[in-house]
């Protein structure tokens, strides 16, 4: 984890890439890949839930996503924008978890 990494609020691989977790599987492309990703970032959240620089790494990209969905009028920022209004940690690791696939759907 990086308090330097700068978050564009492009893409939820941002995450993985500020936490260092790639796919070392060769043999997997395209969407598997992607989705062995997003379920690496999701139980690198639950294994870090207590870690502070996690958590403030996971509301920076937050803030990033807000920005960029207001800029740009995506239909779900109103829902990140809620998300980061969330205090309690469980509950915005929880639904980050649940909506990171469907980041701008």
């Amino acid at each position: 984890m990086s308090k330097e990494f700068e978050f564009n609020g492009y893409d939820w691989s941002e995450l993985a890439e500020c936490w260092g977790i790639k796919v070392d599987d060769e043999s997997l492309r395209g969407y598997r890949a992607d989705e062995r990703l997003a379920k690496m970032i999701v139980d690198y959240m639950y294994d870090n839930l207590e870690n502070p620089q996690m958590i403030a790494d996971l509301r920076r990209f937050i803030d990033a996503l807000c920005y960029m969905g207001k800029k740009y009028n995506f239909p779900a920022y109103p829902i990140w924008k809620g998300l980061k209004e969330t205090k309690n940690n469980l509950t915005l690791v929880n639904y980050v978890g649940d909506c990171l696939r469907r980041l701008w759907n």
